[in-house]
């Protein structure tokens, strides 16, 4: 369907420019699609951070810590793995004036921006001790083999297996499989909030 609407968009212009006559007529698709997840409750946010322990890792705190910082900030899941506490090259956090400062480029508006943080995520920042204000603010650890920062569809599917476990049921697809709680819940979630 967004495909469509650019061609009519550009056969309207080839009309107007006398390149044709006539635009042909282009039926457009009903729009069938349904939201691919939800907002999450409280209750099975919860239940998903009970979860955590579950996860084969040297520091499930790092992964704690990571969706407390999702559901408290609206970030999407690949700005959060970018966000810096000192370089700000990319997204880098602000706490004196409570603002997460994105580059261009750095996040999908592709434009320099200062964010004001949400109070209790602003809170959960400052909790952190100064002197382990260094790197990135979320570095969940995959495992002890890959003790590096995370590939983004490993963070996600990590996260989506924490909401199957904690059976956050989010969608169901035209096939009848289930889709469970993922980041962008958590996104959705922070923005209903």
């Amino acid at each position: 369907k967004a495909n469509l609407v650019h061609i009519k968009a550009a056969l309207r212009w080839a009309v107007e420019q006398k390149f044709l006559q006539m635009a042909p007529k282009i039926r457009m698709p009903k729009n069938t699609e349904t939201m691919k997840g939800r907002v999450i409750t409280a209750e099975e946010f919860e239940r998903m951070l009970t979860k955590v322990e579950n996860i084969k890792t040297p520091n499930p705190e790092s992964w704690r810590f990571l969706l407390l910082g999702l559901w408290w900030s609206g970030l999407r899941l690949g700005e959060a793995l970018k966000l810096h506490w000192t370089d700000d090259r990319e997204l880098c956090v602000d706490l004196q004036n409570e603002l997460i400062v994105m580059q261009a480029g750095s996040h999908k508006r592709r434009k320099y921006l200062q964010c004001p943080m949400a109070p209790e995520f602003a809170d959960m920042l400052k909790a952190v001790p100064e002197d382990q204000r260094e790197g990135y603010v979320f570095n969940p650890v995959g495992s002890r083999k890959f003790p590096g920062q995370l590939f983004l569809n490993t963070a996600c599917r990590i996260i989506s297996t924490l909401g199957k476990e904690a059976g956050v049921v989010t969608g169901e697809s035209a096939s009848g499989k289930r889709k469970y709680a993922s980041a962008h819940d958590l996104r959705r979630s922070f923005g209903f909030r």
